[in-house]
């Protein structure tokens, strides 16, 4: 199951999308003054999916090693 594109996100995840769109869609606008803003700010929020999506693959991968180590770890008792 696919997680939300929003899921896993906070304030500060929130502001560097802000930034980093904001930031490729002012340098598109340096080089094609008239069309470069909607074409910087639609590829950087391309990529900022494609980010998104590994991300969240490194997550849940992550949560499956951590779920795996866990039960291969023999219970100690006190």
């Amino acid at each position: 199951m696919k997680s939300s594109l929003f899921a896993n996100m906070n304030w500060l995840d929130w502001l560097l999308v802000i930034g980093f769109t904001a930031l490729l869609a002012f340098i598109a606008n340096l080089f094609l003054p008239t069309y470069g803003w909607p074409l910087g700010a639609i590829a950087g929020l391309a990529l900022l999916y494609l980010a998104k999506m590994r991300r969240d693959g490194a997550y849940a991968d992550a949560a499956k090693n951590d779920s795996a180590a866990n039960e291969d770890e023999p219970h100690k008792e006190k």
